[in-house]
């Protein structure tokens, strides 16, 4: 159980990273701006960035141990290895915490999303599943929109939310 547990760590934390820097951490090569989608919100310049809402109830996740997961669809996560994606948890519509964390609803629980093409695996470790209904907010930002803002806290969905110009 330690293994999986130091591997799921090794491969969030993996994912993380490669979608922040390139080769060697040196910036990656930034490729012609696309045209603007149909789905998602317009962000500055007339990019789409999509943003999503999930409910997550009580009900949804799966028991593995003192791990409790849910699979969430994301469809506008078409390549994790250069979408920007950003997570945010809820416990009401106020307040948004950026992922991966830790104590998100106990003292010592750990809260973090793993990427995949079309989905987004939500992980939470603790020794019971969440006893509250969760809103799961994801935002999925173009990268060189994200490159625009270089000391911006992307875990802070407020200033996420006033630099890219997203209505909630």
């Amino acid at each position: 159980m330690k293994k999986f547990k130091l591997l799921f760590y090794a491969a969030s934390v993996t994912l993380f990273l490669a979608s922040c820097s390139g080769k060697d951490g040196a910036p990656g090569v930034t490729g012609p701006s696309g045209a603007a989608g149909t789905n998602g919100t317009n962000g500055t310049n007339g990019t789409n960035i999509s943003t999503k809402i999930d409910t997550i109830n009580t009900s949804s996740w799966t028991s593995f141990a003192t791990y409790y997961i849910v699979n969430i669809s994301e469809p506008a996560l078409t390549n994790v290895n250069t979408d920007g994606v950003l997570a945010y948890i809820s416990s009401n519509s106020g307040q948004w915490l950026g992922l991966p964390c830790t104590h998100v609803l106990n003292n010592g629980d750990n809260m973090v999303p793993v990427f995949q093409n079309g989905t987004i695996r939500l992980a939470y470790e603790f020794s019971s599943a969440p006893s509250v209904t969760l809103l799961f907010k994801v935002v999925v930002i173009p990268p060189a929109m994200m490159k625009q803002h270089p000391n911006l806290n992307f875990k802070d969905y407020n200033a996420v939310r006033n630099a890219f110009h997203l209505q909630d």
